[in-house]
């Protein structure tokens, strides 16, 4: 029953010390950042084996973000017209998450106006294009080398026809169709699916 015991002791020992004395070896500290490693392996940044360099900002991000929408829309007209204005306003610095060394500051300000309709087509479906006018104010610096810096002041248009179905009346489910296409550069905008199903 000593045995066992006494090889496991011995193998343990040799363990910790072949471990001691290859890091002694070494020229360079061994100092491996994990941060932001998972899926990539180890990062390589060059705080992070530096024995004298300093390291990034701490981990810490901060966000304050708000926003304001005003709208009216005329529920009488068969087609509901819709007008509104709405301010987004976001401020946020700190670690993004990218890599160890990816610090940075974004500023966004944004007023908007916004005019739309809804156009019933059937019984289950029906088309919201609304149209999107505002002047965004973004201001973004970021410590790496994969985010360029941005100082971007002009006009964004863009057309939205949001396509609702009706997919069940007795839960209240929609399927939402949400293409949309740029209205400054005439080229697509992008686009979603949502469904919406109450529990």
């Amino acid at each position: 029953m000593t045995q066992p015991n006494v090889t496991r002791t011995l193998r343990l020992t040799v363990l910790a010390g072949s471990s001691a004395l290859l890091l002694a070896a070494c020229e360079q500290p061994l100092d491996m950042d994990l941060r932001g490693g998972f899926g990539d392996g180890f990062t390589t940044a060059h705080a992070a084996t530096g024995p004298l360099d300093e390291r990034p900002a701490p981990q810490a991000f901060r966000r304050d973000m708000a926003s304001l929408t005003l709208a009216v829309r005329y529920w009488p007209h068969r087609w509901q017209p819709q007008v509104g204005a709405r301010y987004f306003w976001l401020d946020e610095d700190g670690w993004f998450g990218r890599e160890p060394n990816g610090n940075g500051e974004v500023s966004r300000q944004e007023p908007m106006l916004f005019g739309g309709m809804s156009l019933s087509l059937s019984d289950t479906q029906r088309l919201a294009p609304t149209v999107y006018l505002s002047r965004p104010r973004v201001e973004q610096t970021v410590n790496s080398p994969r985010w360029r810096d941005r100082d971007d002041h002009g006009f964004v248009g863009k057309l939205s026809v949001p396509w609702h179905i009706t997919v069940s009346k007795q839960n209240g489910a929609v399927l939402s169709i949400v293409p949309s296409m740029r209205l400054h550069r005439f080229a697509f905008g992008g686009g979603n699916v949502q469904l919406h199903w109450p529990l």
